[in-house]
């Protein structure tokens, strides 16, 4: 289409994107996780979170991890915001270390696309909540059922207020609630996680599935 013709009508909804993305500044697009985690051996488990968050610190700005690791005796609960890629190469890490490491884990939480970080930077505590008495696994059986995902939204809301410098005893959820999070069947393992975030996508036509195959439609030379 010419200057002339696209003059005498007004610009379409992609022409404004794209003129838009070609006057500001790229786009950021992050990946937010949380998870939580038991585990028989805290400090190896708090080690291996520092060595490889500082290992991709160190390979430049496009691979800088922000969030929080909240650590508890047998658990621990993560969250942190990364580059698409950087967040699924932090998994696989993960994905192998928990192999012998890490009993339990649950990811409650992921969103993908975001334009901003919640957090300035990537820092581990070491916290002691109160323990709890008559902690339920969170009921899942129910597709609506917003049990699961309510809880993971105040979880998540407390872990940036506690990453902004409030009292992580008084937000953290306990050892025993953690606990019961690695249980609950309505968050995703680490592996049903990569299963979903990490294979390649695979579909079958509904034409693939017929007989006899139809043929091949040209339409090129349709007017």
């Amino acid at each position: 289409m010419g200057d002339d013709t696209r003059s005498l009508r007004p610009p379409s909804l992609l022409e404004v994107i794209d003129a838009k993305q070609q006057r500001d500044e790229p786009r950021q697009c992050y990946t937010h996780v949380l998870y939580v985690a038991t585990t028989q051996d805290t400090k190896n488990a708090e080690e291996f979170h520092r060595e490889v968050i500082s290992e991709l610190q160190s390979r430049g700005n496009e691979q800088k991890v922000t969030g929080i690791l909240l650590i508890q005796d047998g658990v621990l609960i993560h969250y942190y915001e990364a580059s698409p890629p950087t967040s699924i190469a932090f998994l696989r890490h993960l994905n192998n270390f928990s192999d012998g490491h890490i009993g339990s884990l649950r990811v409650l939480m992921s969103s993908e696309d975001c334009d901003r970080r919640h957090v300035s930077d990537w820092q581990c505590k070491s916290v002691e909540v109160p323990d709890e008495t008559g902690v339920s696994v969170p009921d899942s059986s129910s597709s609506e059922n917003d049990e699961v995902a309510n809880l993971a939204f105040e979880v998540f809301s407390n872990i940036l207020r506690i990453a902004e410098g409030q009292k992580a005893t008084q937000l953290c959820p306990s050892k025993q609630r953690l606990e019961s999070f690695t249980q609950c069947k309505g968050f995703f393992t680490l592996q049903e996680y990569l299963g979903v975030f990490d294979s390649g996508v695979s579909c079958t036509l509904d034409s693939e599935l017929g007989w006899p195959y139809q043929q091949t439609v040209d339409y090129r030379k349709i007017n």
